[in-house]
This record gives structure tokens, C-alpha cells and sequence, in this order.
């Protein structure tokens, strides 16, 4: 399982979190290359074909965003994605 930003109304998650699900344990995930901002009340799904997870929207540093985003599992890198379209 995976966790990706989040805050508790005072401080953002910085960090990027794995949960192995068969243990319990929590590990820091250290990405390879730029790490992307965290933010909270985003979107997240999953697209197997790629084997990645897409974000997208949300608030980083207080301020509501249109960004996406896309997390490589084998990668182990994020990479933003430029819409060139008016966002929704």
C-alpha cells in the first residue's frame, strides 16, 4: 500500500510511504530523481497498463491546484504531466 501526501491542518505529509501489508511495516519510499510536491485532498488512481498511479488536483502549500502528476512503480520516479488542454 502506498500513502502520498496529507496533512493534519497544520503540517503536509512530506514524505512518500509503503505499507508491506504482509509485515505491518511502514517504510519511506526514496525516490529516484525529483521527488513532486506533496499536496492533500487529491485524486489518485491506479493504471495497470503502465503499472503507475496518476494524481491529480488537489492543494499544495494552501493553494488549489490543476497539476498531474504520474508515479512509475518500476521506475520508482514521478513525472509531470503537461495537459494542454483548459483543465476542469
Amino acid at each position: 500500500m502506498y500513502l502520498f501526501g496529507g496533512s493534519n491542518l497544520e503540517t503536509d505529509n512530506r514524505k512518500f510511504y509503503t505499507l508491506e501489508l504482509n509485515t505491518f511495516k511502514w517504510d519511506v519510499v526514496k525516490v529516484r530523481g525529483e521527488a513532486t510536491p506533496t499536496r492533500d485532498e487529491q485524486t489518485a488512481v491506479l493504471y495497470e497498463n503502465e503499472n503507475s498511479m496518476i494524481v491529480f488536483g488537489g492543494f499544495m502549500l494552501g493553494q488549489r491546484t490543476n497539476e498531474i502528476v504520474k508515479y512509475f512503480f518500476q521506475e520508482n520516479k514521478w513525472v509531470k504531466i503537461n495537459v494542454p488542454q483548459t483543465s476542469p
